[in-house]
């Protein structure tokens, strides 16, 4: 994964002889990005790609290369994402909610939205908005998250 303080990006590399280190700055000219049809990005390097390790005098300046994602800056789908905002609603669908043990979807009125005609569980999820200054953005916490969230929260007081 390489990024920059503007985005983050997989890439493929067909120039076998670049010593790749972890936690280093490169500079690349005549690399490529692919589209894919669902918006995705690849970066690739190929053997007519130049590049050059950047030399980075500190972590203060390190941190110019990092990428801090903004809300208003996120223009398509993206995945493995760090975001860092205020929760700003806590929706009504959020808590203890009944799912559908066959299609997973949340049930409303007991009966399931796609009519599995299958039993429920009980499940635990927060529904929320996070806002970070630029824009804001809706945010599902699931199981695992929540639980963690909830029980700092509770034994907090």
């Amino acid at each position: 994964m390489l990024e920059d303080s503007s985005f983050r990006i997989p890439f493929v590399n067909h120039k076998v002889n670049v010593p790749w280190m972890r936690d280093s700055v490169y500079k690349f000219n005549k690399a490529y990005i692919h589209e894919f049809p669902d918006k995705s990005l690849l970066l690739v390097i190929t053997e007519f790609t130049d590049w050059q390790v950047v030399n980075v005098d500190g972590y203060f300046e390190y941190q110019n290369y990092i990428w801090k994602p903004k809300i208003d800056k996120i223009k398509r789908p993206i995945q493995n994402i760090s975001l860092n905002g205020t929760i700003t609603t806590v929706h009504n669908n959020s808590g203890l909610v009944k799912r559908c043990n066959n299609c997973k979807s949340l049930l409303y009125d007991d009966s399931c939205p796609n009519n599995c005609q299958s039993e429920w569980g009980w499940d635990l999820r927060i529904s929320s908005r996070l806002y970070d200054g630029s824009g804001s953005i809706k945010m599902v916490l699931t199981k695992d998250v929540a639980s963690t969230i909830l029980t700092t929260m509770v034994t907090a007081k």
